[in-house]
């Protein structure tokens, strides 16, 4: 599975999606570097992020939970299945970072990260960032 093809149209009695998903996107400006990835039908606690100095990691998980219950005479029946689906997407940047000093917003469906970019020669560490 692709990294867009979990967010194409849903199967019967799943939230539907966005048909067509517009890939990440990069820019590079002065002092810092921006990703901006559009994810419709995702919920900001399905994100995560792993930001390195040379490279940004966005991981979508959903765990979705169907119940059914019927009744047939005297007897009832109760089932309930889950499913698990995530995808992981991996963009290089155009310049060293400092990843302890990024931003994420998620709003309307768009995630930005903001990381401004290391000046310095020595390579900093990687962090996790959470997603506001």
């Amino acid at each position: 599975m692709g990294f867009f093809d979990f967010l194409k149209p849903a199967k019967k009695g799943e939230e539907a999606a966005l048909e067509r998903v517009e890939p990440t996107s990069v820019y590079e400006a002065k002092d810092e570097v921006i990703v901006s990835a559009n994810l419709p039908g995702v919920r900001k606690d399905e994100v995560s992020l792993n930001i390195t100095p040379g490279m940004v990691t966005i991981k979508v998980q959903r765990k979705r939970t169907e119940e059914h219950e019927t009744e047939v005479g005297a007897q009832e029946s109760y089932s309930a299945e889950s499913e698990l689906q995530s995808f992981t997407q991996t963009v290089s940047l155009p310049a060293l970072v400092r990843p302890r000093d990024a931003q994420a917003t998620f709003k309307n469906n768009v995630l930005e990260i903001r990381i401004p970019k290391h000046h310095e020669a020595k390579r900093p560490r990687g962090t996790f960032v959470p997603v506001r």
